[in-house]
Parts: C-alpha cells; structure tokens; sequence
C-alpha cells in the first residue's frame, strides 16, 4: 500500500484515474441514450397478445376476445315426449321450467370456440341441474352456432328421487344477448309404483325433444333480477293481504 502513494508511483497512479474516468462517462453516455422506439411488427404483435388473452364479459372472436364467460337465463319446454305406455300427463318425467347456465369458452381459433358450462334451476331436488360440454362457430362478429352435450339431472314426478340423463343440443346465439335452440334429453326410468291401488309399472327409456328461447351476460342478470323482484312483489303481496286463501 506504502508503494502505490509513493512518489515514484504517479504515473500509474494517473493512468488508472484517467481510465477510471474514462470509463464512468462512457457508461453515463450509454444510460442516457433514448431507448430506440420498439419496431412497429414487434407493438402490434405485443397488442395482438393482449386481446387474445383477454377475457370478456359478453362473447366475441378473435382477436377482440380470448376467452369470455357464459351467463344465460332461459325458458324450456318440451315439444314432443314418449309416455312409457300412458297418456297420464301428471306422471310425465318432462316439464317447462326456467334454467340458469354458468360457464367459460376459449377462442381456439377465429371461428371457433370450446368450454363448458353449469347449469341450474328447479328441475331437480338440488340446485344443480346439468353438465354440459359446448363448441361454438362463429358465423360473424355478433352471430354464432353452439353444439353442446352432457349430462342432466331431472326430478321425476313419478318417483321421489332424481334421475340422470344425457342431453344434446344445439343453439342459435345472437352477440350473448339472446338465443333459440333445441334439445333433445333422454333418461333411463326404473320402475315405479302407480299411486293406489300400487300398481307397478315396469319403468322403461323416456326421452323428449324440448325448444326454448334464452337471454344472455347482462340481458340474463337483468331478467334475473326482474323475475327475483317480481316474486318478492308477490311474496309481499300474499303477506300483506292475510296469507293465501
């Protein structure tokens, strides 16, 4: 250490300064160079990534959508149905009712899109009703055509617990506002007993074609909640008026 401040070491003393300075403006000079701007390819590749890996409230192809969420509300009846050998419709295994369907779809290309979804509503002693698988092919920007199939779960009128069936439809969507399908369902019926005098019945393949008609995302939270608040008015009404008579 007493050799590097000795007088006979000054000159490398200066040179090893000279290059430490050197190399501090060099350094300085290179960070306050402007970042070069990012090639025009390279910002509407990182853009194009964006939009496929957003996910939308209401459906769309891509590139506006990667993914987007399935919310329906909807209206079905059967059109057609077999009656294991009777004609008494209060034994059918079929009926109108209302159904709520919960899901997720991802683009997995620009016309096509696969997910799945939930469904629910009062067809069955729980709240879950279905499972279904579903492809859409998009016909536009706001139009599209659904495949789907599954299973479903319906309560019976002829007996007290569910039964499980499958089901397969298809569906005409306009922009996740609206929809019209058709669905066929077929179950597998046990034997059951008629009500007195205890007949039995030997059960057999029950099956029907139903038809119904849907809204969807907003359209469907805002007829949801139209539909909660009208039974809360009747609610309200019976209450207020003495009960039912």
């Amino acid at each position: 250490m007493g050799l590097w401040f000795s007088p006979q070491a000054m000159p490398l003393r200066r040179a090893f300064l000279s290059a430490v300075a050197i190399t501090a403006l060099a350094a300085r000079s290179v960070s306050a160079q402007p970042t070069p701007p990012e090639p025009t390819g390279s910002k509407s590749q990182s853009q194009e990534r964006q939009r496929l890996d957003m996910v939308c409230w209401r459906g769309a192809p891509r590139p506006t959508c990667g993914g987007f969420f399935v919310v329906e509300m909807q209206g079905v009846m059967p059109l057609f149905q077999s009656h294991l050998g009777e004609v008494d419709t209060s034994r059918q295994t079929f009926e109108s009712q209302v159904e709520w369907n919960l899901g997720y779809m991802e683009n997995v290309s620009t016309h096509w899109a696969v997910g799945a979804t939930l469904s629910m509503g009062p067809g069955a002693h729980g709240v879950l009703t279905g499972l279904r698988a579903r492809a859409r092919r998009w016909l536009g920007p706001q139009r599209s055509l659904e495949l789907e199939g599954g299973t479903f779960r319906t309560q019976a009128r002829h007996r007290s617990g569910d039964l499980a069936g499958f089901t397969a439809g298809a569906r005409f969507n306009l922009g996740d506002r609206g929809s019209f399908f058709v669905r066929w369902d077929g179950v597998d019926v046990p034997g059951f007993l008629y009500p007195p005098p205890g007949a039995p019945h030997p059960g057999g393949f029950q099956q029907a074609i139903h038809v119904g008609v849907g809204s969807g995302s907003t359209w469907a939270v805002g007829t949801t909640a139209a539909l909660g608040l009208g039974y809360l008015a009747l609610i309200m009404l019976v209450v207020t008026s003495g009960g039912w008579t």
